[in-house]
Parts: structure tokens; sequence; C-alpha cells
């Protein structure tokens, strides 16, 4: 079940490729759920992800260690605002129904090159695990892993996380560990995330700016209400995909397993 959640987080995160990595693999024609992200404004380098009442089909993955020419994704992302109705005001406020932050690729935009994947010397290959989530859903599980990554972030998605929530970000190399501890049933899935890094600010204090702004980007008088470290709204994710392509001296890692797992997902999306 390790391989399970590692998706989790690799898929958020979210071409021109070598020939051995020329097909994308499907994440998610269609995802949506409620999102809460926690504990991100008192600066002890670990925050809560809760996922739940996920309805939709996606594709988690997990990739061994491996030393990247590009991560490429494409997809569009929309948050909405968590439900205001229950706040008492002295008249009747509209409730904003448009999304909060919303983030689109039509085409597949390179995010990252580097080291990125999974310590783990008994993940020999790339490993995808299809699932399905929704009210009926009877999954249950929990376990731990690491991500490592040492890297390059691409200019182009600097530029739009700060043309997204308002940063001024230029630096564009960093690397770091981070600790998943999670757990999963039915339609919900929670994550507890401790990171270590270098070189740059760290996932905790972009999500915390992400957060100060998204509550700013609020209309009047819902941006009134205190930030308290808490990202939380309904998402959609749909028609994401996700592409690795490996530097040379990677390629026997990903091999015919690679090649294998596109055809799965073209397949899949035919389907």
């Amino acid at each position: 079940m390790k391989k399970l959640l590692t998706a989790a987080c690799m898929t958020t995160a979210l071409a021109v490729a070598a020939p051995v990595s020329a097909g994308w693999i499907p994440v998610t024609e269609s995802l949506t759920g409620n999102l809460t992200i926690s504990g991100l404004n008192d600066g002890d380098r670990a925050f809560t992800i809760t996922a739940s009442n996920l309805v939709g089909d996606v594709d988690f993955f997990a990739l061994p260690e491996t030393q990247l020419k590009g991560v490429y994704v494409r997809g569009q992302l929309d948050l909405y605002a968590p439900d205001l109705s229950q706040i008492p005001f002295p008249i009747p406020i509209p409730i904003p129904t448009d999304p909060i932050f919303s983030v689109t690729s039509a085409g597949f935009m390179n995010i990252f090159k580097g080291l990125l994947g999974i310590p783990d010397p008994g993940l020999n290959g790339m490993e995808i695990i299809p699932l399905s989530f929704g009210p009926l859903s009877a999954q249950t599980g929990s376990g731990s892993f690491d991500i490592v990554y040492d890297g390059f972030t691409s200019d182009a998605f600097i530029t739009a996380i700060n043309n997204s929530i308002g940063t001024t970000l230029v630096n564009t190399q960093g690397s770091g560990v981070l600790t998943v501890a999670y757990t999963y049933e039915g339609d919900s899935v929670s994550m507890d995330i401790s990171e270590t890094f270098d070189g740059w600010m760290g996932f905790e204090s972009l999500l915390n700016l992400a957060g100060e702004y998204l509550v700013e980007a609020l209309p009047f008088p819902f941006n009134q209400i205190p930030y308290t470290g808490t990202i939380a709204g309904r998402f959609e994710l749909t028609n994401a995909d996700i592409k690795f392509v490996p530097e040379p001296g990677s390629l026997a890692l990903f091999g015919l397993g690679m090649a294998g797992l596109a055809a799965v997902g073209m397949r899949r999306r035919r389907m």
C-alpha cells in the first residue's frame, strides 16, 4: 500500500520526450471532493492534507528515485471556497460560486528537472494503481513512505505559481525529503507530511503563502475572516495527465515498464 498514497503526493503536484517515455500517464479524467490543508502557519515543517467525499477514477503511481530530464503535467485544477453559508452576517450575503483558484495547462508543462522519487530498494520500476472513489468505496489502509527531490523547478512553473497566488518567487533550485504517513478509508484520504529542505522555503511556507492569498481573494466580507493556517474548499481536477522523461543514465530503470504504462493509459482513455 506504500505505492498507493505515494501517488496522492506526486500526482499533485502536477512535451517533448525521449522515445522511452513518449506516452503519457493519465491521472484522472475527473476527480472531485473536499480538500483541507492544515497546520501551515506554525513553522514546524509539517502539515496535514485531507481529501474527503472523493468521487472519480484516478491512477496513482509510484516512481523510484530517478534522475529526470523533466516532469510534465497538463490538466485543470479548480478550488472553490468552503461552505460559508453558516457564517452569520447582519444582512444576506451572496455566497461566491466561482473558483477562488484555478490553473489550466492544455499542453504539457515542464515543472521539474532533477532527482525525484521514492528511495525504496524494493521498488524496481514505475508502478501504477488504478482506483475508483465514490459513496460505495470500501478500500482501507495505512502506511508511510519518503519522497526525495533535488533539482530545479521550471521558470514556466514558477511564473504560473506567481500569477496564481500573487507571489514573487525567483529561486528555482532546491532539495529535500518529504515523509508521508497516510491513512485512507472509503472515499477519504489523510496524509501527515513532515519535511526537511535546503535552498528554498519548503512546501509548508509555500502553501502558507497560498493560503493567505486565497483568503484575500474571497469577495467582501468573506475576505475579512482571519486566516488560521488552513486551506479548505471543494476541488475539481479534470483531464490531468503526467509524463516523466528520464535522463539517459536512468532509461534502464524505466525500460519496457514505462512503455507498458503508457499503453495502459491510452487504452483506458479510449475506453
